[in-house]
């Protein structure tokens, strides 16, 4: 597959640059569903804590629960999700994002979250 993308043989996809790979979905949703895939793989997010995932990362973090454990469990990492004790959301936006990604941690480990404002 990686093959076929290099050489621009993937119609959902564009190569804008073949070394390191680039390519553009022309969908947002396939778009954010590679981003899940990238964070399970270990990318790292540019996000530190999970109140200042923006509205933005819903998504993203919806379609990386359906991966199940690798994803939760990176996340987890990267967020600091499996030690937290209060989450507090500034933005009503943010909200969404927030707890999808609680949910995606939620269904991979246990956890727990004491409070939530």
């Amino acid at each position: 597959l990686i093959e076929c993308i290099r050489n621009d043989r993937v119609a959902l996809l564009s190569l804008l640059q073949a070394e390191p790979l680039e390519v553009q979905a022309p969908h947002l949703s396939f778009q954010e569903y590679m981003a899940a895939v990238a964070i399970a793989n270990g990318a790292e997010l540019h996000v530190q804590t999970v109140e200042r995932l923006s509205a933005f990362w819903a998504n993203t973090m919806r379609l990386g629960a359906g991966l199940g454990e690798r994803f939760g469990n990176a996340l987890a990492d990267q967020l600091g999700l499996s030690s937290m004790e209060e989450v507090i959301v500034h933005s009503p936006a943010n909200v969404v994002a927030c707890c999808a990604a609680l949910g995606a941690v939620l269904q991979s480990m246990t956890i727990r979250v004491k409070k939530m404002r």
